[in-house]
């Protein structure tokens, strides 16, 4: 019987080799060694743990002196190395590709990026345009997952999807999120007017866009068509949703605003039909504001008020939360409204 260990050809029935004494009792070896289950946690997180590693390595390695130290704690060993000038140049979707001679891929990848983007501009509805923006993240994502194409080709599928998951939210979290933010603050930001009465200026479900910080400076005239908070106000049968509404400026702080049941005066002086609030009516009521620093007079005309008609005291409870509506703080004005976008067939600026 030949010895496993080292070959020596041992005569029949013994139990242990004449030249190196290891066991030639071959029925208590394991020839299954154990292995790490297919679906355990553990390994899986230490997979993506490692793909990450490899990000870190390409990245770091000509710049941080403590690029050795990084990979010994993710506990990484790259098995080819990743191409930092694609890494780099896939911050920009399709870019890597592009640069580094696949250029097929990356023009896909960009083409769909940049259609999709376009979609979620024209699509300005929240719901569409968080639909089409995910898009363009996955398609982001896929190209800087080509990168790692010969790191990932032999890993499982989980693993896969976990580290492309990881990448995704990144991308989202970091880059995307923070960019659309900054936009609709400082350019402009969709908005859809889902509580107001319908008129032939704006109707139920329009959607507009709201000048940005970059574009006004805080500063409003009469007849400025503006974004402000209405707050949540109600009693005896009158009800006011607290929310975004939108209409006209008719008076600016210092003005005399007066509304009787046949015109609005505004320091003694009819309003011209530019600066008449955007629901073209007249509230016939008796109402005055003396506007002082900071307070504007906005006659919310597109706003839904919920009366009870047979509550006690509801037309003059109508009046005076029409009062306190109507006398709107500078810092409860959000923006200028600047152009409806929605629906396509109405499209154009709001006069």
């Amino acid at each position: 019987m030949q010895c496993p260990a080292c070959q020596f050809e041992n005569l029949p029935g013994l139990t242990e080799c004449a030249r190196c004494g290891s066991s030639l009792v071959l029925d208590t070896v394991s020839v299954e060694p154990p292995r790490a289950g297919r679906l355990h946690l553990a390994t899986n997180v230490s997979r993506v743990r490692g793909r990450m590693g490899l990000a870190v390595a390409s990245i770091a390695a000509p710049i941080s002196p403590m690029t050795n130290r990084v990979l010994s704690w993710l506990r990484v060993q790259i098995p080819a190395p990743v191409s930092g000038r694609a890494l780099a140049w896939s911050l920009l979707p399709g870019f890597g590709q592009l640069m580094c001679g696949r250029r097929r891929l990356g023009q896909i990848l960009l083409g769909v990026w940049c259609l999709c983007v376009l979609l979620a501009m024209i699509f300005v509805s929240p719901g569409w345009s968080w639909f089409f923006l995910g898009l363009a993240v996955s398609a982001h994502a896929t190209g800087i997952l080509a990168v790692f194409a010969t790191q990932l080709v032999f890993e499982r599928i989980l693993s896969r999807l976990l580290f492309g998951l990881v990448i995704y939210v990144v991308l989202m979290l970091v880059v995307y999120v923070p960019t659309t933010d900054l936009l609709a603050t400082t350019i402009a930001r969709p908005v859809q007017l889902n509580d107001i009465i319908s008129t032939p200026a704006l109707q139920r479900g329009d959607v507009i866009l709201l000048t940005g910080s970059l574009f006004h400076d805080n500063q409003y005239k009469r007849g400025d068509v503006v974004a402000y908070l209405i707050p949540n106000v109600g009693g005896n049968g009158v009800v006011v949703n607290a929310g975004l509404s939108v209409d006209r400026i008719i008076g600016v702080p210092g003005d005399t605003v007066v509304i009787n049941a046949d015109a609005i005066l505004v320091n003694g002086t009819p309003l011209p039909a530019n600066q008449l609030p955007l629901g073209g009516r007249l509230y016939r009521a008796d109402l005055t504001w003396q506007l002082g620093p900071d307070e504007y007079c906005i006659l919310p005309s597109l706003l839904a008020l919920h009366i009870n008609p047979t509550a006690r005291g509801a037309s003059n409870m109508a009046r005076d939360l029409l009062r306190d509506v109507g006398c709107v703080r500078l810092n409860e004005i959000q923006a200028p409204a600047w152009i409806r976008v929605r629906p396509w067939s109405r499209f154009g600026r709001l006069e």
